[in-house]
């Protein structure tokens, strides 16, 4: 197994660890941690919003509140969060083989 992908591992061990809490305390997601892990939701408005149809529900018109993914926006978001986890997991690979 590559350093990257042990790195990598590690590094969704740790994601899972973090949102653990939250299954059991729903106002822990209210932190700064609930944050760092809504990131790839926030992609998703910001895509949005960029004009990409059908990555939320009704495309984005919920009145005033905020819409879920659609199938195709969880598509997204999880391929979006673990490319972001795999491009840090090579680049501290990269830093520790130096």
């Amino acid at each position: 197994m590559t350093p990257t992908l042990r790195i990598f591992g590690l590094l969704l061990v740790g994601v899972a660890l973090l949102g653990a809490p939250a299954a059991i305390w729903p106002a822990y997601l209210d932190s700064s941690i609930g944050r760092l892990l809504a990131a790839p939701y926030f992609l998703l408005l910001i895509l949005s919003g960029l004009g990409l149809p059908g990555i939320l529900q009704h495309n984005g018109a919920c009145g005033w509140g905020w819409c879920g993914p659609s199938a195709l926006g969880y598509v997204v978001m999880i391929v979006a969060g673990l490319a972001a986890l795999y491009g840090l997991a090579a680049l501290i690979a990269r830093i520790r083989a130096r």
